[in-house]
């Protein structure tokens, strides 16, 4: 049997033929139309491209310039803010990632020789421009270089990456790599806060003269790691529900509570920016594993001092999270897989101050009445819960909490008695 339109001498191809032939005219509009929408399409396409190869930070979602048409709008559609990668020269990738394999194997001969690989890196890879580093911390590979080399990193280097993100909280926070970098490094700032801005700032004698001249510029403008935390604190403020529920920034709020109130974990194994055994899938962004609360135990934790503006913080972020018209949306939280640590993080952070730690309390119980009695029906729907006991793991391990111990023994007069 021959294939249809094989031999025009075949009856099944002279039939085909003939219904090609037909059909002729209507194909051929056909593809004049189409011909004329995809020009239409190809235009508009182009113009979203020129504008995305110009675009610095693909990350940013603000000053980049969009492009028209149909397809613009279907790109944008759905993408939070914050969250699309970044770009890297196709040519610098090997060098980042080999330096993310020689930061992470920390195998060098002496100090000397590791602090001139890490000074090294930083002239490579122009992490001292601000644009730069967000196109480094918001790109996969760039991520895991810039994390592996904040354990290496002078307190200067870090001082700088901390200058370096000012302002781009909201382009970062939620970002699936840059949140990340942001999470260890802010691990740094408990130790960070209570070096001398001499140290933060002090100029190296092997810096070179493009460096030397910029911190001749910024001098006068330089301000302290503490009024800087506080402004990154204040480009979030208002945003802290949201960032709690996200999968992202909620690992990046846990660690500003831990920066606020100087805690830091015991085991030196983890990375400083971890919650302490387990928190990571390993180390520098390889992912996050499952948390259980006994992570969250005061014993596993030693305080740095911190300045008295942190504690004033971290009070107005509790107040903030556990105001009345907050509270049933904050007991909610505590059945969330994302949410539910970080309000363990919270409970820790100001576990020695009873005010607090009450209306935390109160929220997550959801209280009622001058003696502050939990909602028996709600405790036990968390009691339950797998988050949901976590958070009540947490709650009895408070020194002070009234409403649960209102909960446990009703008659004030006999809990005193025992």
């Amino acid at each position: 049997m021959c294939s249809a339109g094989a031999d025009p001498r075949c009856v099944c191809g002279q039939a085909a033929a003939a219904e090609t032939e037909d059909a002729a005219p209507a194909k051929k509009q056909k593809r004049e139309r189409g011909e004329r929408g995809g020009a239409r399409k190809k235009k508009a396409g182009a113009g979203a491209g020129e504008a995305e190869a110009e675009a610095e930070v693909a990350g940013g979602g603000e000053g980049e310039a969009a492009g028209e048409g149909a397809d613009e709008k279907k790109s944008s559609r759905g993408v939070k803010r914050g969250t699309e990668a970044g770009r890297l020269d196709e040519q610098l990738l090997p060098y980042v990632k080999e330096v993310t394999v020689l930061a992470r194997a920390n195998e060098f001969e002496a100090d000397e020789d590791r602090e001139l690989f890490v000074d090294n890196v930083w002239r490579e890879l122009k992490m001292r421009k601000a644009e730069q580093l967000l196109r480094l911390i918001t790109h996969k590979d760039g991520s895991a270089a810039v994390e592996s080399l904040l354990p290496l990193s002078s307190p200067k280097q870090l001082y700088r990456v901390c200058r370096g993100l000012k302002g781009a909280m909201a382009r970062v926070i939620f970002n699936p790599y840059g949140s990340h970098v942001l999470e260890a490094l802010f691990g740094f700032v408990p130790r960070l806060v209570n070096a001398s801005m001499e140290e933060l700032t002090k100029k190296n004698d092997d810096d070179d003269e493009e460096e030397g001249e910029e911190q001749e510029e910024d001098t006068s403008a330089l301000e302290s790691l503490e009024k800087m935390f506080q402004a990154t604190c204040d480009e979030l403020a208002g945003g802290w529900m949201e960032i709690m529920m996200d999968a992202r920034g909620s690992h990046v709020l846990r660690a500003i509570l831990r920066a606020l109130s100087g805690l830091e974990p015991k085991d030196k194994a983890q990375p400083a920016g971890g919650d302490g055994a387990g928190a990571t899938a390993g180390k520098f962004g390889k992912g996050r594993q499952k948390q259980t609360h006994g992570e969250m135990r005061p014993a596993n934790w030693k305080r740095h001092p911190v300045p008295k503006s942190f504690k004033e913080r971290l009070g107005a972020i509790s107040s903030e999270l556990s105001a009345e018209e907050n509270a049933e949306e904050l007991s909610e939280m505590s059945l969330n897989s994302a949410a539910a640590p970080v309000l363990q993080m919270l409970l820790l952070a100001v576990r020695n101050q009873a005010e607090l730690v009450e209306g935390i309390a109160r929220a997550l119980l959801r209280c009622a009445g001058e003696r502050a009695v939990p909602d028996k029906a709600w405790v036990l729907k968390m009691a339950q819960d797998e988050c949901g006991s976590h958070m009540m793991e947490a709650l009895v391990e408070v020194p002070v909490c009234t409403p649960l111990s209102v909960l446990v023994c009703p008659s004030p007069s006999i809990c005193l008695s025992l």
